[in-house]
């Protein structure tokens, strides 16, 4: 109900008036070997469940692929883990991996 409202957070999909409100980090070129683009559904392995930290997920999606760890996230939410904290039986969960040479 605040999606996008002073007082709430900021979706960028539904409004371009969100772009302001990101939070933005520079990073050196060489300093970058990999990027995970993630919904919120599957950074919950890392941030909401505590199945691993980020730079373990890192290394997990890049062992195992993004589809690789829907199963073990699927999993998780099934055993009842942290309930309390969703709304659905399941988050969507998308994820896009890059590694850069």
């Amino acid at each position: 109900m605040t999606m996008n409202s002073p007082s709430g957070y900021a979706i960028l999909e539904h409004e371009t008036s969100a772009i302001p409100k990101g939070v933005y980090t520079t990073f050196p070129r060489e300093s970058v070997h990999s990027v995970l683009l993630m919904s919120d559904g599957y950074s919950a392995l890392y941030n909401k469940f505590d199945h691993c930290t980020l730079p373990e997920l890192l290394n997990k999606v890049g062992e195992k692929s993004t589809d690789g760890l829907i199963p073990t996230l699927r999993q998780i939410e099934l055993s009842g883990l942290d309930t309390k904290k969703r709304l659905r039986k399941h988050d969507d969960a998308t994820a896009v991996y890059v590694e850069i040479d």
